[in-house]
């Protein structure tokens, strides 16, 4: 909630109009819809239409929310054995209305179960439309190729991340070991036998290179991980015979 929020911001503020279209349209269609408004039904010009809504080009204006039953027909007509004409494909189905336009008022289908939702598709694959792209499927594309760029910028941080940590790794690894080098030596050299009461100090020095060098410039002092570094460490110890 907190992202889709965010994202509505973002497009006010990028001057963005939010389109409740959610499916590929057909625009310009075969087809006229009629509608009854207590007169003679008339047919009217259908904008644009998918699977899920349509834009009905009218003058009526109803309130939004408004559930009326809109009959399908392709304009295209076949001539009957009776000598009649009547329309190649047509559908029944109610609609909510759910915006106002300048020319007309978009409804969105309301399907009674999964049967005549799938009957309607059907209806709609034997008119001939041109497709188009809605922009949510617009912002879509846009978003997954965001999406893939940010991927390309995140790639090389994470990896650098990754074998930072390596390094660190190794570096704690061979400072533990220099420290422990040291005390093992003023350990070992305790048990000689000394003349009389003296100090005895151990100094061990290593050179610790990362495991994983990258790109550094030293002379710049600028390192995309942990340079060579020196690791001194020294024990000291009082002996007395």
């Amino acid at each position: 909630m907190f992202q889709r929020a965010i994202g509505k911001m973002r497009g006010w503020l990028a001057g963005e109009k939010e389109d409740p279209r959610r499916a590929p349209r057909s625009i310009q269609p075969e087809i006229v819809v009629y509608y009854w408004d207590g007169s003679a039904p008339e047919g009217r010009r259908i904008h644009d239409i998918s699977p899920s809504g349509a834009y009905i080009c009218t003058p009526e204006r109803w309130y939004l929310g408004t559930i009326i039953r809109l009959i399908l027909q392709r304009k295209r007509t076949a001539m009957g054995k009776d000598g009649t004409t009547a329309p190649t494909v047509s559908a029944c189905i109610p609609a909510r209305v759910v915006r106002h336009g300048s020319d007309g008022v978009a409804v969105e289908f309301v399907f009674r179960n999964r049967k005549e939702e799938e009957s309607f598709r059907t209806f709609l694959t034997a008119i001939p439309g041109q497709l188009a792209v809605s922009a949510p499927f617009k912002r879509t594309l846009r978003k997954e190729g965001q999406a893939l760029v940010e991927f390309a910028l995140m790639v090389p941080l994470v990896f650098v991340l990754a074998v930072n940590a390596v390094n660190i790794g190794g570096f704690l690894f061979a400072w533990i070991t220099v420290a422990n080098a040291a005390r093992a030596g003023a350990e070992y050299m305790s048990l000689s036998e000394a003349p009389a009461y003296i100090l005895a100090t151990v100094d061990v020095t290593y050179t610790y290179k990362p495991y994983i060098p990258l790109f550094s410039f030293p002379k710049l002092g600028i390192s995309a991980t942990l340079p060579p570094t020196t690791i001194h460490r020294k024990a000291v110890v009082r002996m007395l015979q």
